[in-house]
């Protein structure tokens, strides 16, 4: 077993929690943790796009902004002893959570330190190239699908998971909780993210070029004790520096909205339910250069 990190397959692009064009989220232990119960929690989904994809045994895939696991495991399982399984992300700590859980679950896989819209890895080399829930949280968006068809070789795939925040509600209603959620979605999208990407994956993929194209589009339920219950106050204190200094409540206030949050979201009665979209499609091979799918 092998969990082999590469600091020189791309630049090495740390991020800086205080810049506005950067990814969203810290990387604190809290996020790392939330991160890995995330990744279990979608499983299935991802389980289910892996099926439409039919990724075979002896590919070679490539996760996109891995964090500490992303969708490594799957991808392991699916491309087997033969196939090879690449992650990537753009913060050193991320990628030295990932070799840790790698070695812990006995994964097989190598690790590369790299931009997503510049990632130094070979052109023309994946059947599969993924991504999930990282084109809500930069703004290079367009780059990013780019670069990711640019990796995929000629009739490989490319697939995004994404949320869609424009859907993204509590049940009984909950001022505290909506007053937060307003507010998050408030301040990220006047730093220019699109946080109802979701929706627009498959028109992204088809512009990228890709035919074959289709999508899904699913509403996770939460209720307490699910991993992503309390996503949006986890949310909130991981962008602190977006969520607090840019705009008008503070710390203070901010640190008021996300106990209320907490609060609600204890209470056995909660539910929240958020949309989650997939997309994926084929690059074009030499047989078929085609126009896209309708």
């Amino acid at each position: 077993m092998t969990a082999e990190t590469s600091m020189s397959a791309g630049p090495a692009a740390a991020r800086n929690q205080d810049e506005p064009v950067g990814y969203a989220l810290a990387a604190s232990r809290p996020e790392r943790q939330r991160l890995l119960a995330q990744a279990e929690q979608l499983s299935p989904l991802t389980e289910q796009l892996l099926d439409q994809v039919d990724l075979a045994p002896g590919t070679q895939a490539v996760d996109i902004g891995c964090g500490p696991l992303g969708i490594l495991h799957l991808l392991r399982k699916r491309v087997g002893n033969a196939g090879q399984v690449t992650g990537l992300d753009a913060d050193p700590v991320m990628i030295e959570c990932a070799r840790q859980v790698a070695i812990e679950r006995r994964l097989e896989i190598d690790l590369a330190l790299g931009d997503a819209s510049s990632t130094g890895l070979p052109r023309s080399s994946f059947d599969f190239v993924h991504a999930r829930l990282l084109l809500v949280n930069i703004l290079t968006i367009r780059e990013v699908v780019e670069e990711m068809v640019a990796l995929a070789r000629p009739g490989g795939v490319a697939a995004l998971q994404e949320v869609d925040l424009e859907y993204f509600v509590c049940e009984p209603p909950d001022p505290e909780w909506e007053a937060l959620r307003d507010l998050f979605v408030e301040v990220h999208r006047a730093t220019g993210r699109d946080l109802a990407i979701g929706r627009r994956l498959e028109w992204l993929l088809r512009d990228a070029g890709l035919v074959d194209v289709h999508s899904a589009a699913h509403i996770v339920k939460t209720v307490p004790g699910d991993p992503w219950h309390t996503n949006l106050p986890c949310w909130a204190q991981s962008a602190r520096a977006l969520t607090s200094e840019a705009n008008r409540v503070g710390d203070a206030g901010l640190a008021r909205l996300v106990a209320e949050a907490h609060e609600y979201l204890a209470r056995p009665d909660s539910t929240t339910a958020i949309a989650f979209w997939q997309a994926w499609g084929r690059k074009p091979d030499s047989t078929n250069q085609g126009g896209r799918t309708p």
